[in-house]
């Protein structure tokens, strides 16, 4: 629970990203035992799934690194394919950027798919940025001529 703990605390993406990839390589390998350990306990008086989803969605574009982002979207992948009652019923921070909606919340699931969506959408402008970007040449080792060899 320690790592819960200090998600709930933590405001902070590089370190909430670290607490977060702990639970996402668990997902990978024993999720319905996690979902449901996660469902049974809580910090604060909060859940806490609630707590680590609500956390992870609303850091996870800003996380970095191929590794943390593959990671990370399989780990969401197969939290919303197993439609887990917990999951499917559980109500999470939705982020409104006009901000009328202080305290808004959204279910789980529609979350997940639009933070899928939301990740898909910025890798795929990123690729279409490096491919239209030149190639700058990497070094005159390239133009230099070697005694004529």
């Amino acid at each position: 629970m320690g790592v819960i703990e200090k998600i709930y605390k933590c405001w902070i993406p590089s370190i909430v990203q670290s607490l977060v990839i702990v639970y996402a390589r668990l997902i990978h390998s024993n999720l319905s035992e996690i979902i449901g350990f996660l469902s049974e306990t809580s910090v604060n008086n909060r859940i806490s799934l609630k707590i680590l989803l609500d956390k992870w969605l609303l850091h996870q574009p800003l996380f970095r690194g191929k590794y943390v982002k593959n990671t990370t979207f399989s780990a969401l992948i197969k939290i919303l394919e197993t439609k887990n009652e917990h999951i499917e019923t559980l109500m999470v921070v939705g982020y409104d950027p006009s901000h009328k909606n202080v305290n808004s919340e959204v279910r789980t699931p529609y979350k997940i798919l639009s933070t899928l969506l939301r990740m898909i959408d910025n890798e795929s402008k990123a690729e279409k940025k490096r491919k239209n970007t030149p190639q700058k040449k990497s070094s005159s080792m390239n133009t230099y001529k070697f005694g004529g060899y």
